[in-house]
């Protein structure tokens, strides 16, 4: 029994036909890549276009300067808790006392009072321990509040700085 197989004939199919078949997958991955090309141009442009100014004009000289506090504060620390601050209302003055050790070296330098609140009532005063190794700061120049004390004193050619937080009433 022979088989019959019937084909269809090739029909010419119109150009639109053909584009009906497409598929739309590589135009769309093409139109991804240009806008995700442009996105990243016009990123480029504005960032190139940003003022990158530094916190500081002279920022390796400020940290330079830093670095060298880091080195005072930690050849400090052996002194910081032998420190004293104290109030005395009746006299109406504050005292900063030195430890026995630290008097015998003969210290010289600063003392710097920072108010965190208000930068106008900061002040340095050069510094001059009595006999005692006691100096003391006239209560009007320290008003109620939170400062910061930094002590700064060269000994033994080395330069040292121990700071304390002092709350006054």
């Amino acid at each position: 029994v022979p088989i019959e197989l019937k084909l269809k004939p090739k029909m010419k199919t119109s150009a639109l036909a053909r584009l009906s078949r497409v598929h739309p997958w590589p135009f769309c991955i093409v139109a991804w890549f240009i806008l995700f090309g442009g996105a990243m141009a016009v990123w480029t442009v504005y960032a190139a276009r940003q003022r990158m100014d530094l916190v500081r004009p002279d920022y390796y000289e400020e940290e330079l300067r830093h670095q060298k506090r880091i080195d005072r504060l930690s050849r400090g620390a052996a002194w910081r808790g032998q420190i004293r601050i104290s109030s005395d209302a009746a006299s109406g003055a504050v005292s900063l006392s030195l430890p026995p050790d630290l008097r015998m070296r003969q210290p010289r330098g600063s003392v710097r009072w920072y108010r965190p609140s208000d930068a106008s009532l900061d002040f340095s005063q050069p510094l001059t321990l009595d006999a005692n190794g006691v100096q003391t700061f006239a209560r009007t120049l320290l008003q109620p509040g939170l400062w910061k004390c930094s002590v700064f004193w060269v000994a033994d050619g080395n330069e040292h700085e121990a700071e304390q937080a002092v709350v006054l009433e």
